[in-house]
């Protein structure tokens, strides 16, 4: 009779240790999940705080390619655009259209005959190549924030292929083949100073 609770008495304990280890093991999936669950939450917070930051730098950069379109297409300077142009068009771009400007400057960009004249655009003065700098250095800025929180680098595609992104793809272009003293953001500066 003992030797039969014995037997009884061991299989009973192999029984809850098998049901303890599934409970454990279950405790750990569902670890892993609120972890996983955790992460992703915290990737879609760092996302979400990315595109509230971006909206402001967006109208940042619309400010400064707006300098930049203003000084090399402003009548008296190189081109024609009349102080109501100039006003209308600084307007929209304060009615929540930051990317007003980049879309005039492209478009000037494309009209614009020769490599030298378009060049001249964006590093054709020294004031020009300080917006034209600083555009590039607060574009480059945003993409680096961007890159933090997106792994699948789709933010990053999108940014690029914006109006922004097209005129800093240009930009770009232009200061590598600027003077030192004019691609050089130490020496035009990248703030503006009133």
């Amino acid at each position: 009779m003992a030797f039969l609770w014995l037997v009884i008495g061991y299989f009973l304990q192999q029984r809850e240790l098998e049901q303890n280890t599934e409970v454990l093991r279950l405790s750990v999936q569902q670890a892993v999940i609120q972890s996983q669950n955790m992460a992703a939450s915290e990737i879609h917070a760092r996302q979400e705080t990315f595109l509230k930051i971006a909206q402001s730098v967006r109208q940042q950069l619309g400010t400064i390619v707006g300098f930049l379109f203003i000084s090399s297409q402003a009548a008296g300077a190189d081109g024609t655009v009349t102080n109501e142009e100039q006003s209308r068009l600084f307007a929209q771009l304060s009615q929540n259209d930051p990317e007003v400007f980049s879309r005039r400057m492209i478009e000037t960009h494309l009209l614009t005959q020769g490599d030298d004249a378009r060049y001249r655009l964006f590093y054709g003065t020294p004031v020009r190549a300080r917006h034209s700098n600083n555009f590039i250095f607060i574009f480059e800025r945003l993409l680096a924030r961007a890159k933090e929180v997106d792994s699948d680098h789709m933010i990053c595609d999108a940014l690029y292929s914006t109006s922004h992104g097209l005129v800093y793809g240009v930009a770009k272009r232009y200061q590598a083949k600027a003077p030192a003293d004019l691609a050089n953001p130490a020496h035009t500066g990248t703030n503006l100073q009133f």
